[in-house]
């Protein structure tokens, strides 16, 4: 599961530490929005495709799939493992951070 930051046009993005904004920055990607990744879960271990559809309600395969009430309840946020989270500033204007309930298992 991953957490997103406000969309980003071309010109937006002031990170070039990121895999590719560089890039997209100067308009060089076929995307033209972005979204920055703020935190990354994860699950202990992976779903079967039958529990997915009937506990879930999420119908595999997908590449992602929007985060369901029903999984949430079923695996809540707070037991998922966190391997990413930024403490970046999102937006200069109001100086909202992304928050991150696990410390130990940040990567920045």
């Amino acid at each position: 599961m991953i957490k997103v930051g406000p969309i980003k046009t071309p010109g937006q993005v002031q990170d070039s530490t990121g895999l590719g904004n560089d890039d997209f920055n100067k308009g060089l990607k076929e995307s033209k929005y972005g979204y920055p990744i703020l935190e990354m879960h994860q699950l202990d271990k992976p779903l079967p495709g039958s529990l997915m559809k009937d506990l879930i309600g999420i119908l595999p395969p997908h590449q992602f799939e929007y985060v369901t009430i029903q999984l949430l309840l079923q695996y809540p946020e707070t037991e998922m493992k966190q391997i990413f989270c930024s403490q970046k500033v999102i937006t200069k204007h109001i100086q909202v951070y992304a928050t991150c309930h696990n410390q130990e298992n940040n990567l920045n």
